[in-house]
């Protein structure tokens, strides 16, 4: 019996063998999806691009059409690069849904003052992949951020609005410029809750909202505490907004106007917050 046993064992691993040769060619392989993919090229639709549309510093529309082939358009977007020779491509925009010849999108999270370089494309089921000829465009500078006085370290204190009273120590908070953006801030250490939140400033109302999906604070047993706005009426809570708002002075003295620290069990707190300039 333990002949018989290594006899088999031994015809499995020559005929592993001789399948993994067969199989590990790179050239055949190559091959063998090069002439699955070929296709008639004279059916590949003509792509065109348009001209690039609301540049900015951050973003561009762009839009595309194809037309002639005599294929089916299974899947078509764009792609750029930072380089005429799209290597490496930067990025894929893939479309969604391709309801007709056209197709548009907007070219996000681009840098400022940089070059890019776009084409559309329109791959078919069974010829393969029409590309536009590419075009190029420049991102526009950044606005400057307005009021840096923001930027800078805190005293906070929250407030129950309920009672009227403080609630825990004074803690410090941090504010500073997120990123290369010129209209957020990147603010650390909200109710205490040692997490890093994104601002959004409106500087003609002098305002920084929070969105409610910002995480405050991670509580070891109710999980994530979020910072909601509160409607006010009456002096009654009636109903929570989707941003916190607070509002700043000249000298980048801070309040948070009303909200309340939210978590999927239910509500923690009612509070005002109120942020001092050291």
């Amino acid at each position: 019996m333990e002949t018989n046993r290594f006899n088999i064992k031994y015809i499995c691993i020559a005929v592993m063998a001789a399948l993994l040769s067969a199989c590990s060619s790179e050239d055949l392989v190559k091959d063998d999806i090069d002439a699955a993919n070929a296709g008639d090229p004279s059916k590949l639709p003509t792509v065109t691009m348009a001209a690039p549309a609301n540049v900015t510093y951050e973003s561009v529309d762009v839009s595309a059409a194809w037309s002639g082939g005599g294929d089916e358009i299974i899947e078509a977007g764009f792609v750029y690069s930072l380089n005429e020779s799209f290597l490496p491509i930067h990025k894929v925009v893939t479309i969604d849904e391709i309801s007709s010849s056209n197709i548009e999108a907007t070219m996000a999270g681009l840098d400022p003052e940089t070059s890019y370089y776009v084409k559309a494309y329109a791959r078919t089921r069974d010829n393969g992949v029409a590309y536009s000829s590419a075009i190029s465009l420049t991102t526009l500078v950044a606005p400057s951020f307005e009021d840096t006085y923001l930027f800078g370290k805190y005293d906070a204190q929250d407030i129950d609005i309920t009672t009227g009273e403080p609630e825990g120590d004074i803690y410090e908070i941090t504010i500073s410029q997120k990123g290369a953006n010129f209209d957020r801030v990147d603010i650390t250490n909200i109710w205490g809750g040692e997490m890093t939140v994104e601002g959004i400033v409106d500087f003609e109302k002098k305002t920084i909202s929070i969105a409610r999906t910002e995480v405050i604070y991670v509580h070891s047993s109710y999980g994530n505490t979020y910072m909601w706005g509160l409607v006010i009426e009456d002096g009654a809570v009636k109903a929570y907004a989707e941003t916190a708002i607070a509002t700043y002075d000249s000298e980048g003295n801070i309040t948070f106007e009303p909200w309340a620290a939210r978590v999927s069990a239910g509500v923690f707190g009612y509070y005002i917050t109120v942020l001092e300039k050291k």
